[in-house]
């Protein structure tokens, strides 16, 4: 029997609420030349009954005794697939009928590109709508992101090829963020690149292991940081320096160290530089890419400037935050639009306590006016101002 062109590669355990919408999503597609491997994380609800429920020979299932565990369970679906190109899914997500469709076409057509994102939406435990996630699409941003933490490819929506994955090893056998592990060594073998499409329903509930388990991921992502960043840097870096980057990045006010700010920062531009170096070699045939990486290089030196200059107006330091503000627009004028920006200005004039003050009274205003609102449309309201 031929091999297909992709493979699905999808782990369950007790997922048996949102199953069958997300193993439907797959079957159904547009593209139909896959093999769809399921594996049983051992569950011990209906799951098994929802998978045995179908009768279609593209379905591969693999059954775990034992709960082994999303990275292991994932590591024997690769071990089973036979595709040029591996998808992944989860349980709990929905596939739109043409995401393997357009990804397969992207992939073949740049054979430069090892792993694919997509938009996604997110939705609640109902199916709802809740928001649209919309990552850059810019392959050297995405890798500069990875760098700092920030993960924009969400696991269920990615394609890749299993030539690539295959000399990497496969996952790394830790329990959490396998995705962004893997992604950050990826990011130094191949290019990423995103599509500009909503190709995926994400499904944000409080089951998801996403959304359990923080400390531990926030372990794990520093762990992956550090190997990355000595990777590029060539020597040692300490967890707490890359700690410190990512809670900077990331705005964590309660894992700032305010009093090596300026280290974090300088630290912060010593990455960059490096990152520009390796990539200006890498991407040499591409003309645009000195001009794309001094321009990276101002927005996030600038974006490092907003948010310690945010941080330090939450806590009263009026001095810190002008001296940031002042170092985010020499860094990139166009930044001075950054919403966070506005706000550390705000706060640096006015003071916290007099923002909190003024915030509190818009957001009572606001509830007055939807109450008015409600009211109005109230069909009882309508009556007794009609009478």
């Amino acid at each position: 029997m031929s091999a297909p062109k992709v493979s699905v590669i999808m782990s369950v355990y007790n997922g048996e609420r949102y199953l069958r919408e997300a193993v439907e999503s797959i079957l159904n597609q547009t593209f139909r030349d896959l093999e769809f491997i399921i594996i049983d994380d051992g569950s011990t609800d209906g799951t098994a009954d929802v998978l045995r429920s179908y009768n279609d020979p593209r379905i591969v299932l693999l059954t775990n005794t034992d709960n082994i565990g999303l990275t292991a369970s994932l590591n024997r679906g690769l071990g089973a697939a036979r595709g040029k190109y591996i998808a992944r899914m989860d349980a709990d997500d929905i596939s739109l009928p043409k995401r393997l469709e357009r990804q397969i076409a992207y992939l073949d057509t740049h054979p430069e590109v090892g792993l694919l994102g997509t938009w996604v939406e997110v939705i609640d435990e109902w199916g709802e709508r809740l928001f649209t996630l919309q990552g850059s699409t810019d392959s050297l941003r995405l890798k500069w992101l990875l760098l700092v933490g920030q993960n924009l490819l969400t696991h269920s929506a990615t394609m890749y090829r299993r030539s690539l994955v295959e000399r990497l090893g496969g996952y790394h056998p830790g329990r959490y963020s396998q995705d962004y592990e893997l992604w950050s060594r990826m990011s130094f073998e191949t290019q990423i690149a995103q599509l500009p499409e909503i190709l995926l329903r994400w499904r944000n509930h409080s089951e998801g292991i996403s959304t359990q388990h923080l400390e531990q991921q926030w372990e794990t992502t520093a762990q992956i940081m550090q190997r990355t960043h000595s990777r590029m840097l060539q020597r040692d870096v300490s967890i707490d320096k890359v700690g410190q980057i990512w809670a900077l990045w990331a705005m964590k006010a309660d894992r700032v160290d305010f009093d090596a700010i300026k280290q974090t920062i300088s630290a912060l531009d010593e990455l960059l530089t490096e990152f520009g170096w390796q990539y200006r070699i890498a991407y040499s045939e591409e003309k645009n890419t000195p001009m794309h990486l001094r321009r990276l290089r101002a927005e996030a030196l600038s974006q490092a400037h907003v948010n310690a200059a945010f941080l330090t107006g939450q806590v009263g330091d009026r001095f810190s935050t002008w001296k940031h503000v002042t170092r985010a627009i020499s860094h990139c004028p166009s930044c001075l639009a950054n919403s966070f920006l506005i706000l550390a200005c705000v706060e640096a004039l006015l003071g916290p306590t007099v923002v909190n003050v003024l915030k509190q009274k818009l957001i009572a205003r606001r509830k007055s006016i939807d109450k008015d609102r409600d009211s109005l449309l109230n069909p009882l309201t309508l009556h007794n101002h009609s009478s």
